[in-house]
Formats: C-alpha cells, structure tokens, sequence
C-alpha cells in the first residue's frame, strides 16, 4: 500500500500544496456550503486544474445547526446536506467528517437520552443524504473540551452501529484520543467501522 500525503486547508493554497508535494487536501464543507453558484464555479476551475484533488471535506454542520436538542432540525438538516453533499461530490470528495462539536453539543438540561436517540437519527440522516452522491460520513469523537457527546472510539463506534448504515462510518483523531487517554491499541479494536 502506498503512503498518500493529504493536509487541512483552504483553497487558496492549493498552489503551495503542490509545490510541497501533498497529494490531496482536505477542506471544511462549509467553505463551499454557503457560496453563490458563480463562487462555488471558480473553486471548482481551481479544483479542475490542480493535480491535486479534495478527497475529503471537515467541519460537516455548522455550530448553529442543531442535531441535539430542542433546537434540532431535521427539515433544516435536510435542506442544509442535500446541498453541501452536491458540491463536495462535485469536487470529487468520497468522505465527509462529522465532527461539528457545536451542532452536537447537548445542552446541560437536555436528557442524555433523547440527545443520544437524536444524535443516532441525525447520524441516519446524513447516510441517508449522503448515499445517493457515494459519500461516506465518518464519526468524529471530538475530546470533552470541544463537545460532550461522542468522546471516545468507543461511542462514535456505537454512533456508527445505531445508523446502521454503509454510508455512516468512524474516524480515529489521534490528537483528540490523546486528550482522552485513549491509546493507538483502541484503533484495532473498532477497524470494521473506521474509514479515515
């Protein structure tokens, strides 16, 4: 297997991207989101005429878009991931990280019950959404300090199984596992479900 070099950026590096070498980039969803269609364009013919490709997308919903609690949103949820998922199968992306400790944040009078069952339906949401561009969503666990739902491999695996769906999978941070003790040995044991 070869090792593939990729980076977290913007577009507008893309030109000192392939003069370091990288072989592709990674960008938040949110960059393209919310641009006009003549926007979105000219990053596309920037895209279009790099070797370098956007293999995947960060940063999936935006802080105000809620997935837990009372606030949640699923016509709005909807609406917003037809949308964003279009574009970033436009730029050729196959993977879209949900990590977005914001949107899924519980508020600290919500029950954590009813914020997990939402999560676990917001999570089939975006299979559901995400399938009909072969886009794959993968669970961020994010660490205490950015949210307090899904912290650890061990629930984003479980956030991954109550989707139950090819679509939703897991990502494994090794700077967020570190910030909650968790050790490289937790990657082995979740690598059915861990797609980035």
């Amino acid at each position: 297997m070869d090792m593939r070099f990729g980076i977290c950026t913007t577009f507008d590096r893309i030109g000192l991207l392939e003069k370091l070498g990288y072989d592709y980039l990674e960008a938040s969803i949110q960059s393209i989101a919310f641009l006009s269609d003549g926007e979105f364009e000219q990053v596309k013919e920037k895209i279009d005429a790099s070797r370098l490709k956007v293999e995947a997308f960060n940063v999936l919903l935006p802080g105000d878009l809620k997935v837990v609690g009372p606030e949640a949103d699923e016509g709005r949820l909807v609406d917003y991931l037809c949308g964003a998922f279009a574009r970033a199968k436009a730029l050729g992306a196959e993977i879209v990280v949900f990590g977005s400790g914001g949107a899924r944040k519980r508020p600290e009078d919500f029950p954590e019950e009813e914020a997990m069952q939402q999560l676990y339906r917001a999570a089939r949401i975006m299979a559901e959404c995400a399938a009909p561009y072969g886009i794959t969503v993968v669970s961020e666990p994010l660490n205490r300090g950015e949210t307090n739902t899904v912290n650890s491999l061990a629930a984003g695996y479980v956030l991954a199984e109550a989707a139950a769906h090819p679509n939703f999978q897991l990502l494994a941070d090794i700077y967020h596992m570190a910030l909650e003790n968790e050790g490289p040995e937790e990657i082995t044991k979740y690598g059915d479900r861990l797609r980035h």
